[in-house]
């Protein structure tokens, strides 16, 4: 391997958490050594103020604001002795814990707006043209979220 290609491989980037999870690569995978996921509810809250005091300041500050909730290293590809991984799987290095944690809050999201849909659907009070407007902005989130 050359140099450079070494220097590109251990080179880190930022990406968003929508980046990181909009990646079409074939999924995560989480190496033997890593630890279980262990988080507590209080963790679990802690993580959850922080996304949305981040989302507060997207709104009230300005749309290119940034927060940081901690380091997600992922390595592309799997070592050989996982047949049974897609070869572009990313290898979960450092930051399970988080990436696991906000991965359960947008499929949790992603059901509580599907849940809306359906109240919205069955809604005597709400007429044709805003049921309409609130299915296509929450199917647009739904869709932001898990694809």
């Amino acid at each position: 391997m050359a140099a450079t290609e070494v220097d590109a491989l251990f080179k880190p980037t930022s990406a968003s958490v929508r980046q990181l999870l909009s990646d079409r690569v074939g999924g995560f995978a989480i190496p033997s050594y890593q630890r279980p996921y262990r988080w507590k509810p209080a963790d679990l809250r802690r993580m959850c103020d922080d996304l949305i005091s981040a989302m507060d300041r997207l709104v009230d500050d300005d749309e290119d604001a940034v927060s940081f909730i901690g380091a997600i290293i992922t390595v592309s590809g799997v070592s050989e002795e996982h047949h049974t991984l897609p070869a572009d799987a990313r290898r979960i290095i450092d930051g399970q814990q988080r990436l696991t944690t906000i991965l359960m809050i947008a499929i949790a999201a992603h059901e509580k707006l599907g849940e809306l849909i359906d109240e919205v659907g069955r809604s005597a009070e709400i007429d044709e043209e805003t049921r309409d407007w609130v299915n296509d902005q929450v199917s647009e989130a739904r869709y932001q979220l898990l694809g």
